[in-house]
């Protein structure tokens, strides 16, 4: 189901430290290692619930610069290319090596995109976070990306995968001085 919401819910001062600190330890379990990979993913490349759960190593070209996400996996059934950052990449290297040999999905933890949501409810009640959706993720991270200036603002919504620039601006107005960390 398409996300028809306005939400403008960001990460809040420690909000991404606590939601961290909540991985479990066991068999089974996400541990933090694997909420540090799913997350900061997530922060780092603006990529969808569906995108990041469905990603495969054979997606990733460029010497792990550049992700393609098939149209298949995409919400609007177009297919796009994400450029990873370096921290995007160092989370890609730990992933491959924490990765089943023969395992051909990036997130190996995660068994599909319900299970991925039905677990950040989990870790969010767990922690005491209050209204925080994984898609609230993909929000924080087009503002940062927008904050950081690295990139044009087309070439952020190639990216993300927005259209309209008038979707778009509903992250980009949200930059303010509390959301500069990609300037440090």
């Amino acid at each position: 189901a398409a996300w028809g919401g306005h939400r403008e819910r960001l990460l809040q001062v420690g909000e991404e430290e606590r939601l961290y600190a909540g991985g479990l330890v066991g068999k089974g379990r996400l541990t933090r290692a694997d909420w540090e990979a799913i997350i900061g993913f997530a922060l780092e490349t603006a990529m969808r619930t569906q995108e990041i759960v469905f990603a495969e190593w054979s997606h990733l070209f460029d010497n792990d610069r550049k992700l393609r996400i098939p149209k298949k996996n995409s919400k609007t059934k177009t297919a796009r290319i994400v450029l990873m950052s370096l921290a995007a990449r160092k989370i890609l290297n730990s992933q491959r090596e924490r990765c089943p040999q023969g395992q051909k999905r990036i997130f190996f933890q995660l068994t599909s995109p319900d299970a991925l949501t039905e677990a950040f409810i989990r870790l969010t009640k767990r922690v005491g976070i209050e209204d925080l959706h994984f898609h609230d993720l993909r929000h924080e991270a087009v503002t940062r990306l927008c904050a950081s200036g690295k990139l044009k603002q087309m070439e952020i919504m190639a990216m993300t995968g927005h259209k309209s620039s008038v979707t778009f601006q509903r992250y980009a107005h949200l930059i303010t001085a509390e959301n500069d960390t990609y300037l440090d």
